[in-house]
């Protein structure tokens, strides 16, 4: 099997990768939360961020092609990039300052609060340009942490005058961007190496989650199947920020 994961783990992570990237190509985010919310439970969220993050390149890349003339270059150069990289770096940082149960717990906290304003559908309010550009540093920030900025991107963005597709390409390009940043910086530190062959390994969930989503979009209601995905995100989550919680006041064997 994978070097470094046992059966029963791969088996688990790879169901969970193809049901997270599948979401994702269906509903067009969502992906990582969703693999990292879940798979924290069977492994490691550090060593499983490794993962994740080279494997999400698979779908950027293609991605960002098939949709490059719908890019937002002026946006993207000007505002958006500057400062969620200036965030990823400070995010990047951050998880050597906590213990991984600590991390955990923030995370888990993060994709509850997300789960909780998506099903109750509170509409973002427009922001000034100055608290715009504090989400989009704090959205680099957890990118950096969990490879997971996209609500708090979305957030930000969500009343700016550009089109859908524009949009949508934009955020496509962001993910590509940082993700092969987060991806550099782990060969640089070391860490990806060891999780090469398990890059490796899972990398065909991803392609099949893609090949399911792209069908599955054209054939379920997408606001009735989000809901469903933001229960599971809330569950999950509270699952995991009790579970960290335990360990944290030592109430775990």
């Amino acid at each position: 099997m994978i070097a470094g994961l046992d059966t029963p783990i791969y088996i688990a992570l790879f169901v969970i990768i193809f049901m997270a990237y599948g979401i994702g190509a269906m509903t067009g985010f969502g992906s990582i939360v969703l693999a990292l919310s879940a798979g924290a439970l069977v492994y490691d969220l550090q060593q499983l961020l490794v993962i994740l993050v080279p494997l999400t390149l698979v779908m950027n890349f293609p991605m960002a092609w098939l949709n490059r003339h719908y890019i937002g270059w002026q946006l993207l150069l000007k505002t958006v990039l500057p400062l969620m990289l200036v965030g990823l770096v400070l995010g990047y940082l951050i998880p050597s300052w906590l213990n991984s149960d600590g991390v955990k717990l923030v995370f888990a906290a993060l994709v509850a609060l997300f789960a909780v304003r998506s099903l109750r559908s509170i509409q973002p309010r427009q922001l000034s340009t100055a608290a715009r550009r504090i989400c989009l540093v704090g959205a680099g920030v957890i990118h950096g942490m969990f490879a997971s900025g996209g609500p708090l991107l979305v957030y930000a963005l969500a009343k700016s005058q550009i089109s859908k597709s524009v949009f949508r390409a934009s955020l496509i390009v962001v993910w590509l961007v940082l993700n092969c940043m987060l991806t550099l910086m782990y060969v640089t530190d070391g860490r990806l190496s060891p999780a090469l062959s398990s890059v490796f390994g899972l990398a065909p969930a991803v392609v099949l989650g893609a090949i399911v989503g792209n069908w599955l979009h054209h054939k379920v209601d997408e606001q009735r199947f989000m809901n469903i995905v933001f229960i599971v995100l809330l569950i999950v989550s509270m699952i995991l920020m009790l579970r960290s919680l335990f360990n944290l006041l030592g109430l775990t064997e």
